[in-house]
């Protein structure tokens, strides 16, 4: 029943959690370093929530409709991205972050299959 509210919302539903199982992979390094990178990868649960079309109630979804929600971010001396995409009629998730701070990198990956939770 509730993954059929994930496709059943509407546009202008602006509030929404999901629950998502999926894999999430890390990958660390230095970007001056070669071969410093590390990656680690496993299956992990994930909740996601938004509110007024706002990831974290705060990060703004560009794109809001009954089959796809995206929302991206970044900071304009590429230091942080952001990118999270919902596909609401496959009910699956991509969620990316990387982050460059001192040289050091980290890029999180995460893939899962959602579902709508009701508080």
């Amino acid at each position: 029943m509730s993954v059929l509210a994930l496709a059943s919302c509407t546009s202008g539903d602006g509030d929404l959690t999901l629950k998502c199982l999926g894999s999430k992979h890390e990958l660390h390094g230095l970007s001056d370093v070669p071969r410093s990178t590390t990656s680690r990868a496993r299956d992990t649960h994930r909740t996601f929530s938004f509110t007024g079309q706002k990831f974290k109630g705060e990060y703004a979804c560009q794109q809001w409709t009954e089959s796809l929600i995206r929302c991206e971010t970044s900071l304009p001396d590429g230091s942080f991205y952001q990118l999270l995409k919902v596909d609401r009629v496959k009910h699956e998730l991509k969620h990316q972050v990387y982050k460059n701070e001192h040289g050091a990198v980290e890029e999180t990956v995460f893939d899962g299959t959602c579902e709508t939770t009701h508080p």
